[in-house]
């Protein structure tokens, strides 16, 4: 017993010396070359970026963009462990192809995306398919997405925004191999 109480102390006492690392979530803001986190509490803080990868991943992000971070808060700073999801304004709308048969994607929030018309997604599902999702960085200017339907089918890929258009493809989970891919217009916001 005095051996459990000693290691609960101990914890105690290193956690409140180094500080927890809890999650964090609001909204992406930049003043000149500083990045702030702008919490749904109203509160802002700067955020810190605990590695070189965290930081060039800040770059990509555009004020107002909805940002999860897992990280140390001390006094006014976060000190970034790693960005848990995002939500990208860019990507919000309706895309889809030009070509027929014409296949839509609606991003309608930071959460549901509605698939129309797409046979590798609506086989199962008719002529459309709801998914939640979310979204998380990867290397360069591409991201990661993350969708599950309502009847429990995960999905995953990358996906990159261009000017003019959207590429996106998705894997099979084991092997890494594309399975799928689709190039979109931004059709309307």
């Amino acid at each position: 017993m005095k051996q459990a109480v000693l290691l609960v102390t101990s914890f105690l006492i290193l956690a409140c010396s180094t500080g927890l690392a809890e999650t964090f979530s609001g909204t992406y803001q930049k003043s000149a070359n500083l990045n702030f986190i702008r919490l749904h509490s109203g509160a802002n803080h700067l955020l810190k970026p605990g590695t070189a990868l965290i930081s060039k991943d800040f770059e990509k992000l555009s004020p107002g963009d909805l940002l999860v971070v897992y990280g140390m808060l001390k006094e006014n700073e976060i000190l970034v462990r790693s960005i848990e999801r995002v939500g990208l304004q860019s990507l919000l709308g309706y895309w889809g192809t030009t070509d027929f048969p014409l296949k839509s994607y609606s991003f309608d929030n930071f959460q549901q995306l509605i698939i129309h018309n797409d046979p590798f997604f609506t086989q199962f599902f008719h002529s459309s398919a709801s998914f939640n999702y979310y979204v998380t960085p990867w290397f360069g200017d591409q991201w990661n997405i993350h969708m599950t339907s309502e009847g429990m089918q995960n999905y995953s890929g990358k996906f990159a925004i261009h000017p003019k258009h959207l590429e996106i493809r998705f894997e099979e989970p084991r092997t890494g191999k594309v399975i799928y891919r689709a190039k979109l217009k931004k059709l309307s916001h």
